[in-house]
């Protein structure tokens, strides 16, 4: 094979494999991370021989280290293939205890938490708009910013209502009796307000799809011939009940 010639390679290539390596570790995310080794093969190169620590590094600035628990359970539950309710009680249980196991991070996991991260954003302020709104301040007064410890405290939600949706969505095998039970015991693993947080989520999530659903729903000719129902969904039923009818519904697909 021909070499490339000295004038076309890239700058990147006539540094130490380590400095292209420390170059790699200041990007500032994943999405980022993954077009520059692609754009260019010596980045590439020094990316594919220290790939986990790399990521790490990314993702550890990216994240706040509280809520590593919330993303390291997310990702298990996310490879959750084939379903077994023991597989489901070691991810709650390591959950719980707010003991993750380390992982040696792959350019696929990363993507799935890089992206969820960044939708979780979008959310975490558009839930504030809407759940402020409900509430306003008189006077046109404008309502405080919200605080590290609030803005940790709903992402941390929405972490863990993505968390419920891929351990107890619907899947084609026989598992789905047991599936419900277990789904119904979810809220006795958590404080009872961290319950109240997930149909909070659960209640904002169905305002923002409803009209859209119920709209295609009237006037698709295929969701009518399947009788897909709609408009006589309660938005206040039991959490546990509401989660399992909602659990296809992710976050990365909500944006979609």
């Amino acid at each position: 094979m021909d070499q490339v010639p000295r004038a076309q390679q890239s700058r990147f290539a006539s540094l130490a494999v380590e400095i292209r390596q420390a170059i790699l570790c200041e990007i500032p995310d994943i999405a980022s991370l993954n077009n520059a080794v692609k754009a260019d093969e010596s980045l590439q190169s020094a990316f594919s021989n220290y790939e986990s620590p790399i990521l790490d590094k990314i993702l550890n600035s990216t994240l706040s280290p509280e809520l590593l628990p919330e993303v390291f359970a997310v990702l298990e539950s996310s490879h959750l293939d084939p379903w077994s309710e023991e597989r489901v009680n070691e991810i709650l249980d390591r959950y719980v205890e707010r003991k993750p196991t380390p992982i040696r991070w792959t350019l696929a996991d990363a993507q799935i938490v890089g992206d969820l991260h960044y939708h979780i954003q979008f959310f975490i302020d558009d839930f504030v708009s809407w759940a402020l709104s409900a509430h306003p301040l008189p006077n046109g007064e404008i309502h405080a910013p919200l605080s590290s410890t609030e803005r940790f405290r709903i992402e941390a939600a929405f972490y863990r209502f993505e968390l419920f949706c891929n351990l107890f969505r619907e899947r084609n095998d026989k598992n789905y009796e047991i599936r419900r039970e277990r789904s119904e015991q979810f809220s006795e693993d958590f404080a009872f307000w961290e319950a109240e947080q997930l149909g909070c989520i659960l209640d904002y999530l169905v305002d923002k799809i409803s009209p859209a659903f119920n709209d295609v729903a009237r006037h698709d000719i295929l969701w009518g011939e399947f009788c897909v129902p709609f408009d006589d969904f309660d938005l206040h039923p039991e959490p546990h009940k509401a989660f399992f009818v909602w659990s296809k519904l992710r976050l990365p697909f909500v944006m979609s």
